[in-house]
């Protein structure tokens, strides 16, 4: 950015920033502010605009932008849509029920709905695997404490022994009781 280049905008990385003169008389870009971006939108012909730093998503209505929603770039999330992932600004949505932000195991593992329950998938860290995830009440989580030491709780009547307690394995709720 230099004074040839004075309010010039560019969109870097999907942020509009606009060339600007410091207060000390250095050049720099800046993000661009609300109203430009959405005026360099409007100019390109766009309906859906991503506006500042945090890709703050607008959709032109009736001549005039509003804030737009998940729902109003992809739709309403149905039934015959659930567990459908999409990315509206920086964010990754799962239609559960309404679109919900989606979690790293649902992108990565795909959506834990009832036909997939109590399935186990691993965790992959750094290149490596640290453990597994379960799919539980329609969501991955990762094990707790005792299911680390123990292993998921699977084999009904199985027994371990964790920090000095002995545990039994009830398979019909698949949790470990000491």
């Amino acid at each position: 950015c230099d004074a040839t280049r004075l309010n010039e905008r560019r969109i870097f990385d999907d942020v509009n920033y606009t060339c600007v003169v410091q207060r000390n008389g250095e050049y720099t870009w800046k993000i661009t502010t609300e109203e430009l971006a959405l005026e360099d939108c409007l100019a390109k012909g766009d309906t859906v605009c991503r506006v500042g730093f945090m890709n703050q998503m607008y959709i032109l209505r009736d001549g005039s932008w509003e804030r737009a929603y998940v729902y109003d770039v992809f739709g309403q999330c149905t039934e015959e849509r659930e567990g459908e992932i999409v990315k509206f600004g920086t964010v990754d949505y799962i239609c559960r029920g309404n679109w919900d932000t989606a979690n790293s195991y649902e992108i990565e593992y795909g959506y834990c709905d009832d036909s997939r329950l109590y399935d186990t998938v691993s965790i992959e860290r750094y290149g490596g695997a640290i453990g597994k995830a379960i799919c539980e009440d329609r969501r991955w989580r990762e094990p707790n404490l005792v299911e680390r030491m123990l292993g998921f709780c699977f084999d009904d009547g199985a027994v371990g022994e964790f920090d000095g307690l002995e545990y039994v394995c009830d398979s019909k709720d698949h949790n470990w009781y000491y």
